[in-house]
């Protein structure tokens, strides 16, 4: 991981957003990212998994997920998102660089970035994430952002899996 986290611009991937993105990918991320032709591939797919978990979830900001742009070259490297709106003060979150910028600390910025948004918020006390039971890179992310693993699960789709949790 490098020394110091790229800053992140988190552009809010509302409704709105979403549909400009399903119909011209490209066109909907020029304003935001140089690079909209190069993550077209992954832009245009969670844009699409946005709209139906905000559907599913009933989920509005700051509940929804993001675009993380980078801000020194205004590259749109990964995506993030708070996994539906708090349950009983828990808020879980996922985040996910696109492959040609993994390894340059996106995945970090962007998970530390949706703790303290989360945390800032009245009512959170705690927050959570799932990541598989094997020791990762998304495991080590969590450790330095003071997560501790509370649970191991039996999940149908992925196997076995860590559920991590971070309080106040």
């Amino acid at each position: 991981m490098p020394d110091s986290l790229p800053m992140l611009d988190l552009i809010p991937l509302d409704p709105v957003l979403c549909m400009a993105i399903a119909a011209d990918p490209v066109r909907a991320l020029l304003p935001q990212a140089d690079n909209a032709e190069e993550v077209e591939p992954w832009t245009s797919r969670v844009a699409s998994m946005t709209r139906d978990l905000q559907k599913w979830s009933g989920a509005v900001k700051p509940w929804i997920g993001y675009l993380a742009i980078r801000e020194n070259d205004r590259a749109c490297v990964g995506t993030c998102a708070f996994k539906g709106p708090p349950r009983n003060g828990v808020v879980e979150i996922a985040y996910f660089t696109f492959p040609p910028y993994e390894s340059q600390g996106v995945a970090s910025a962007m998970a530390a970035e949706l703790v303290a948004r989360a945390l800032s918020e009245p009512g959170i006390t705690a927050v959570i994430a799932h990541t598989m039971a094997e020791e990762n890179p998304a495991t080590r992310i969590l450790h330095r952002l003071g997560f501790i693993p509370v649970a191991t699960i039996n999940d149908p789709d992925d196997g076995v899996i860590r559920r991590w949790a971070r309080g106040r």
